[in-house]
């Protein structure tokens, strides 16, 4: 593949086109939602240290999750503990300090869509499945079925945590209400 730029023509190898799209797939998201230079700096380390699981987009890979919209308690939580016996490795502070996760926070944060079905996808399909009929995640943690569950119930859920789930405090009792009423309105009728 040929590029052509400001310096002229640059030939590429076939490893190098891949790293190219990447970072053209990532370009658009870089100056936008106000992170500017953080968000720049937060799309290369995600492409450094997370891109090989969830992909350059972080829809996820082979199985690995989509966390374009991940609540930023549980990307820390994950960096620094690590998922699955290894299946994610740990990311210790001296290695990727807070300051550099939290730059990639930002830049997954520039990729979230905002909508119900994002923030589940990115938040709950890894314990309770991609149709909320139950499952387990990576750490052998198992996530009831929440298909028909009440807006209430999701509300005291999220916003504490039970059993082995965390609270997702980011998020507002808004939001919660539109996950409940998506998961509601497209799985209920999937029933058990």
């Amino acid at each position: 593949m040929a590029v052509t730029g400001l310096s002229g023509q640059l030939r590429l190898s076939t490893h190098a086109n891949v790293r190219l799209r990447a970072t053209l797939t990532l370009m658009p998201t870089m100056g936008g939602g106000g992170g500017g230079g953080r968000t720049a700096a937060g799309a290369a380390l995600f492409l450094q240290n997370c891109s090989g699981c969830h992909g350059t987009d972080a829809h996820g890979l082979g199985g690995r999750p989509d966390i374009r919209c991940t609540a930023s308690s549980r990307i820390y939580n994950a960096m620094r503990t690590g998922r699955g016996n290894g299946l994610m490795p740990v990311f210790a502070a001296s290695a990727v300090p807070d300051a550099q996760v939290e730059q990639i926070v930002s830049y997954l944060g520039s990729l979230c869509d905002g909508t119900p079905a994002g923030n589940f996808r990115s938040n709950c399909v890894t314990c309770h499945s991609a149709t909320a009929g139950g499952g387990v995640n990576a750490n052998g943690v198992h996530g009831p079925n929440i298909r028909c569950t009440g807006t209430n119930d999701f509300l005291e859920k999220v916003q504490v945590g039970s059993d082995a789930m965390p609270p997702f405090r980011e998020f507002t009792t808004t939001d919660i209400e539109a996950i409940a009423s998506y998961v509601q309105q497209d799985f209920c009728p999937l029933g058990d």
